[in-house]
């Protein structure tokens, strides 16, 4: 089950470039590049792989972790966020803003059955994501309709989701 999903995630500090903006073809260069992929599939029919991440389920409503709404783009933007609040301080006890700064940082980790709100400072700082009402995107079907027509031997996903298994696919054959 997926939810709290974002909150259970490991620390992991090597997350790469965060929140570059989404790039688009235009129209005439995703033509040919169907036409390529299309010619590509026709050629190499029956020894095709396809490997698949989060990218796959975002049209679900399912966060990927780099683009610009991404789990760790938003928990990058939060950590600037609390960097930017002005430093709780010595006399008195600390400013306002470093007391609520402090009781986030030291509210427990929810359960995982508990839902994540915003708020709420764990490794990944977006809501927490129910996977169990997340439908199976056109992209998902799709490659199911590569494997059952033959023309996709293997699928290959990162993802923990169980979209490419709503959508037809075996964990194994």
């Amino acid at each position: 089950d997926g939810v709290g999903y974002a909150s259970r995630l490991k620390e992991y500090p090597n997350k790469g470039v965060c929140g570059l903006p989404e790039r688009f073809d235009t129209a005439r260069s995703y033509q040919v590049k169907r036409q390529r992929l299309a010619a590509l599939f026709r050629q190499h029919r029956g020894r095709i792989a396809i490997l698949t991440g989060a990218g796959i389920s975002t049209s679900a409503g399912i966060s990927d972790f780099r683009g610009p709404n991404g789990i760790w783009t938003l928990e990058q933007k939060k950590q600037q966020q609390i960097k930017k609040e002005p430093q709780e301080s010595d006399a008195g006890g600390g400013t306002e803003n470093g007391r609520r700064r402090k009781r986030r940082r030291n509210e427990p980790r929810p359960e995982p059955n508990e839902t994540t709100s915003s708020t709420t400072t764990t490794t990944a700082t977006t809501k927490s994501m129910d996977f169990s009402n997340a439908q199976p995107t056109l992209t998902h079907n799709a490659i199911r309709h590569l494997v059952e027509e033959q023309i996709v031997s293997f699928v290959v996903t990162q993802n923990v989701d169980g979209l490419h298994q709503r959508s037809g696919f075996f964990r194994k054959k």
